[in-house]
């Protein structure tokens, strides 16, 4: 596995014309789970934009990643405890690794609210965040405002994913997320077969745990793979010779030059 991720230091930049995710937006300049980082990813071209979808306590999808609002807002409660129109009153101050000057602080944004009006700029990588009011959701809005081809709605709960393949129609991806440890490595565990057995479209896999011979095999059995969260420029090498099909970053400079992209300005 070592072999597969570092790559020697004096070889080239890898140059990629394949698709290419927003972690939470645009999230290494922008503030993540925001409309701002959602626009900075389609200023920058990219493919599309990976968000966390929480629910307030009256079944609004909110784009959240955490259980609790204090890391983001600095507020200690629950984001399942405050209805939708208390939480859209929230102001973030969490600020990202490279901050952008925004004239206001974001408020805490619905699923709905963010998509609606961008729904053709790019594609939409939509994690649910165990709760099943969310999968029904997302696929209310997206009959109303389909998405793309190629956008996916992506959780770890395996009972979620099998619910959002049964709520949506074949054109969207249905994506199980799985990461064994916090160190990678091998995977020991039969997702491969787990995901055909729920009849999903593909694996979002901790870009550590991925290995060339494995994402063959999914491709072998008709899965695609997208690599999570790949802030490097040596794991961006390590992605593209496994062949993923999908590559998802915060978008630090060097890897969107990997994608002939350039970084936003406050200009």
């Amino acid at each position: 596995m070592a072999d597969t991720l570092d790559t020697a230091a004096n070889q080239p930049a890898p140059t990629a014309s394949g698709p290419l995710v927003g972690h939470r937006g645009l999230s290494h300049y922008y503030p993540e789970n925001t409309r701002a980082s959602i626009d900075g990813a389609i200023t920058a071209g990219l493919y599309g934009v990976e968000v966390d979808l929480r629910s307030s306590r009256d079944g609004v999808p909110f784009l959240v990643h955490d259980v609790r609002l204090k890391r983001i807002a600095g507020d200690p409660r629950r984001v399942d405890e405050l209805d939708a129109i208390d939480l859209s009153t929230i102001a973030m101050n969490y600020q990202p690794e490279e901050p952008l000057g925004l004239s206001t602080p974001p408020l805490v944004t619905s699923f709905e609210a963010a998509y609606t009006p961008r729904a053709d700029a790019l594609r939409w990588f939509a994690e649910i965040k165990f709760d099943p009011r969310c999968v029904d959701e997302v696929a209310r809005i997206w009959r109303e405002h389909p998405p793309l081809a190629g956008s996916a709605c992506m959780s770890f709960d395996r009972a979620l994913c099998r619910r959002a393949r049964a709520a949506l129609p074949s054109t969207v991806l249905v994506a199980r997320i799985h990461q064994e440890s916090f160190e990678g490595g091998p995977l020991q565990e039969a997702i491969i077969e787990q995901v055909v057995a729920d009849r999903l479209d593909a694996i979002a896999l901790w870009h550590r745990h991925v290995d060339p011979a494995w994402v063959k095999m999914a491709h072998d059995a008709g899965l695609q793979v997208f690599a999570w969260t790949v802030n490097e420029r040596e794991s961006v090498d390590a992605m593209l010779r496994a062949k993923v099909d999908i590559i998802m970053s915060d978008g630090p400079a060097e890897i969107l030059s990997c994608f002939g992209r350039t970084p936003p300005s406050d200009s």
